[in-house]
Order: structure tokens, then C-alpha cells, then sequence
């Protein structure tokens, strides 16, 4: 999916579920459905929200000369570009997609 598919996506999910939040206050018989509902609602914006490529957060160089990249969602190193690797495009702890444009690590 394109990233602006899935920002208008992230948007149009965010609207629904604020009209969910309001109506949750409500205690009746659906008030636990609301609310599993609402829960759903929150993960599919979380998955959706990691589709969109972000930057790498680029560190200093190193003693050794290497350059620490990191994934901007959860902080875990990723591996950047090397002499017989490619840089991973998702981190693999979370899930994040990873944009590597008009970034360098050499």
C-alpha cells in the first residue's frame, strides 16, 4: 500500500474510533462490545501507523567506525547497508517499515 492510502486509512480509523471513545462512557448492554471494539480499533491504527516508512534514528560513528542505526518506534538496532548486506527495510522486533532514503551509513 502506498503511504498516503495508509495515512488517509490511519485517519479515517482515528475518527471512528473517537466516536467509539465517547460512546463507551456509556454503560449499557454493549458497553463491553464498545469496548473490544475500541481495543481492535487501537491495534489496526498501531498496525497501520508502522506500514508508513519512518527514518532510522542515525547515531554517532563509533571507535571502530561503525554507525549505529536504530528503529525510531521501539530503539532496537537495525542493520544498516554493509559490504554483502542489504538494510533491513522492517525492524524485526516491531515492525516498523523502515525508510532509507537520504540516509547514509558509510
Amino acid at each position: 500500500m502506498e503511504a498516503e492510502k495508509i495515512e488517509e486509512s490511519v485517519k479515517t480509523l482515528n475518527a471512528e474510533l473517537e466516536i467509539y471513545r465517547r460512546a463507551a462512557k456509556k454503560r449499557d448492554k454493549f458497553y463491553e462490545r464498545r469496548k473490544a471494539f475500541i481495543n481492535a480499533l487501537e491495534i489496526a491504527v498501531s498496525c497501520c501507523e508502522k506500514q508508513i516508512p519512518t527514518k532510522p534514528l542515525v547515531q554517532d560513528v563509533t571507535k571502530n567506525g561503525i554507525i549505529p542505526v536504530r528503529c525510531p518506534a521501539c530503539k532496537k538496532r537495525i542493520r544498516s547497508s554493509g559490504l554483502w548486506q542489504k538494510p533491513e527495510m522492517w525492524c524485526s522486533k516491531c515492525g516498523q517499515a523502515i525508510d532509507w532514503t537520504e540516509v547514509k551509513t558509510w
